[in-house]
């Protein structure tokens, strides 16, 4: 399972970059496609030596992923191929989720939800022990592995450090120890060790939004929640 609960966690990313603590500015971590990463590893294949694979993995040719919405599909496909029993229930959960979304417009013509899972699995032959019987469950438990750790390394030295699944937010003077020991925690839970470790971890970029000029007056996050909260934009999921 994966740590739930906090009201961060339901901040979209585009407003994460604005959260402070203890009115300072924060920097956030996350590890590059965690899943097929941790599922690589525990294989033997190191996706940081690999140009296909190097925080590419949810990237397939018959769709554009650099738009946000269709990248999401891709990888909630690899989700299902991992969570499924056949290719045939992934098939089904994908093409759900394509008339839930009203995403057919964005398709391509010709591509459907068995194009992307069939690339995906050409993509990553190298992982079809690991598709459809429920790995999921595996590589949940080991990506919360990493994040106790995380924690708990932050935790003894009275560091607060806010966890997003499988990013992390920290004040910007903690940011160069926060990716150094997010690298090393992934690399211990994976058992593995890889040629390019640093390729495993990114930070987030800042990205532009209507809420930068009103979020200079923001001192906390409990602030920024209340008053965006209370706008008619509705800015937090719910």
């Amino acid at each position: 399972g994966r740590i739930h609960g906090p009201i961060w966690q339901s901040v979209k990313r585009e407003f994460r970059q604005f959260i402070k603590i203890n009115g300072e500015n924060t920097v956030e971590y996350d590890i590059c496609s965690a899943f097929p990463a941790l599922a690589y590893a525990r294989s033997g294949w190191d996706v940081t030596k690999s140009v296909e694979q190097e925080r590419k993995a949810y990237d397939v040719t018959c769709l554009d992923t650099t738009n946000k919405k269709l990248r999401d599909l891709v990888k909630l496909a690899f989700l299902c191929m991992l969570n499924g029993e056949s290719q045939d229930s992934a098939v089904k959960a994908i093409a759900r989720e394509i008339s839930k979304k009203r995403l057919k417009p964005a398709l391509p013509e010709g591509v459907k939800a068995r194009t992307i899972v069939e690339e995906l699995e050409e993509k990553h032959r190298n992982l079809k022990d690991w598709f459809y019987n429920c790995a999921w469950k595996e590589l949940s438990k080991l990506e919360s592995n990493v994040c106790v750790d995380v924690l708990t390394h932050f935790v003894n030295k009275n560091i607060p450090v806010l966890p997003v699944h499988d990013s992390f937010v920290i004040q910007e003077q903690h940011g160069d120890e926060l990716k150094k020991v997010l690298i090393e925690s992934f690399a211990k839970v994976a058992d593995y060790k890889f040629k390019f470790p640093e390729l495993l971890v990114e930070k987030k970029k800042k990205e532009k939004s209507y809420l930068e000029e009103y979020a200079k007056d923001t001192l906390d996050l409990a602030r920024l929640y209340k008053e965006t909260y209370k706008n008619k934009n509705k800015l937090f999921k719910t």
